[in-house]
């Protein structure tokens, strides 16, 4: 057993060469779970979904996500709608055009919209049809003399 020991104390055992060997195979990171840290970077990394994003571009498949303000324009739509049905039973005009064509342009147009473009109507569609349904209630209110009559007896006096 000493004569063993003797051996590798006089330079028979490398044990520095597997020692260096060992350390050069082991990191740092592998004892603070930094390694997990990074190995979720690389699978989560933000510059991925940027480059799947700029090759959708390319390949003409991108399809953005609908905004805050979109979805916020839409909201408006609905309530102009319900607001110009209203408007229309308070004056008597029983034209109904402008909410039909409100109506029409967010249920069935957006299941359009989503057939031809494969996204959601941008803020930009519906401004457009609001100020469309604004525009035939001004023609609606306008082309009946009594309507006109009436509408400004009653806002008239503002």
């Amino acid at each position: 057993m000493l004569k063993n020991n003797i051996k590798e104390l006089n330079g028979n055992d490398d044990w520095l060469a597997k020692e260096l060997e060992r350390e050069s195979r082991v990191s740092a990171w592998d004892f603070d779970e930094a390694r997990i840290l990074r190995n979720e970077h690389a699978e989560n990394c933000d510059v991925r979904a940027v480059a799947d994003e700029h090759h959708q571009k390319h390949m003409g498949t991108y399809r953005p996500k609908p905004t805050a303000q979109d979805t916020l324009w839409m909201t408006l739509a609905i309530f102009f709608t319900v607001f110009l049905i209203i408007f229309n039973t308070m004056l008597e005009i029983h034209e109904y055009l402008a909410p039909i064509l409100l109506f029409l342009c967010i249920n069935p147009g957006i299941f359009i919209w989503l057939l031809v473009t494969k996204r959601m109507p941008t803020k930009r569609y519906y401004i457009t049809v609001i100020l469309l349904a604004i525009l035939m209630e001004l023609f609606s209110i306008s082309s009946d003399p009594y309507l006109r009559f009436r509408f400004f007896r009653y806002f008239g006096r503002l």
